[in-house]
């Protein structure tokens, strides 16, 4: 009898514990993200396979850090990609930033930005292609905006004619289409050109994506056949007559080629391939303390009388984004050989290109 009470007294002690552990959890105050970013860590030490990096990273953080493993194994990195360091002090930012460069495969570079209160981790072009769609839907846009949204949960077709199609995806949308029947002709596709597809789960976007792919089966650049929104029109046409007059775009990107502090001392140790080695070298990316989106910069004092080197490292960061955007859709794109062209000034993207040059972009951005 005492131990069956004893035992009783037990679960109701565990019990309210429980409770209050759970009032606890609820009273705490949740973090805010962009604090936690500021954060500094002293003697931080993280080391091991990627994956198992960003955990301890987030435990050290107290941030959520979610990586696109899809888009970076694309790029070639995974969760077993050997990934170190070590600092003295550093902000969770800076650490992530520093984890990030030393893990970009050569004409690939990486980075992250902030998602509500996710770090969400990936390629350079596709941060930048976040902020074109972004631009697009901004009140400024001239109704560039109205892009075909959401789908229907599932979308069937059946050898259906592509008018009928192209009928159906702007019924749902209530976007205008405008088709240069007489161009899609030169690449074979025509009113009648049957359409199969069987999808669900997936936006307009990417139906049309998928649609336009089936027609250009074996076809170049220039006969395959696209869509592009101008002007809140979705215009359907081929690479030719898409590929002529050319428009500027301008993009902020000056956050994404902030030096990563050099931390004085043998107290850094980054190797890609798994050797540790102690050094004074220059590392390739920075963190602000406020973010990606924001540019006030920070940290340049953790070693002084470099700047000539960090203008060396900020040239070659900039040289190695735009490659890395010209090869993601052919030199044919760009000058001399086409009509594109891409210039640096101030931390501002600037390109020049036509509306086949953007779409390419766009989709390569994505993959």
């Amino acid at each position: 009898m005492n131990a069956r009470r004893l035992s009783l007294q037990v679960c109701v002690v565990l019990l309210c514990a429980s409770w209050a552990c759970g009032d606890a959890e609820k009273a705490r105050p949740a973090v805010d993200p962009a604090q936690a970013l500021k954060q500094k860590i002293t003697n931080p030490v993280i080391t091991g396979p990627l994956g198992e990096a960003f955990d301890q990273l987030r435990k050290l953080g107290g941030v959520k850090i979610e990586p696109d493993w899809l888009v970076l194994g694309s790029a070639g990195v995974g969760r077993d990609t050997p990934a170190s360091v070590e600092a003295s002090e550093a902000t969770v930012a800076q650490l992530l930033d520093i984890m990030l460069a030393r893990v970009s495969p050569k004409g690939y570079p990486l980075a992250w930005y902030l998602d509500k209160d996710v770090v969400r981790v990936t390629t350079q072009l596709r941060v930048l292609y976040r902020r074109y769609m972004r631009s697009r839907a901004s009140p400024g846009d001239k109704g560039d905006a109205r892009r075909p949204g959401p789908m229907p949960e599932a979308l069937e077709f059946e050898d259906a004619p592509l008018s009928h199609v192209i009928d159906f995806f702007k019924e749902i949308t209530g976007v205008n289409f405008s088709v240069n029947w007489r161009a899609l002709k030169t690449a074979g596709a025509e009113k009648e050109t049957p359409v199969t597809l069987k999808v669900q789960g997936i936006s307009i976007a990417r139906a049309l994506d998928l649609v336009t792919d089936q027609l250009n089966a074996g076809r170049s650049k220039d006969d395959s056949v696209y869509w592009v929104v101008n002007e809140g029109v979705v215009v359907i046409s081929t690479g030719a007559t898409l590929n002529t007059n050319l428009s500027v775009r301008v993009y902020d990107v000056g956050d994404l080629l902030v030096i990563a502090p050099d931390f004085p001392g043998p107290r850094i140790s980054l190797d890609v391939a798994g050797n540790t080695s102690t050094s004074n070298q220059t590392s390739q990316t920075n963190r602000t303390d406020k973010g990606l989106f924001d540019e006030e910069r920070g940290g340049d004092n953790l070693r002084g009388g470099r700047e000539p080197d960090r203008r060396e490292q900020r040239t070659a960061m900039q040289n190695t984004l735009i490659t890395a955007i010209k090869d993601s859709i052919g030199e044919d794109m760009w000058l001399p050989n086409g009509k594109g062209s891409i210039t640096m000034l101030n931390g501002r993207l600037i390109i020049s290109q036509t509306p086949l040059g953007f779409k390419l972009l766009e989709r390569a951005a994505r993959r």
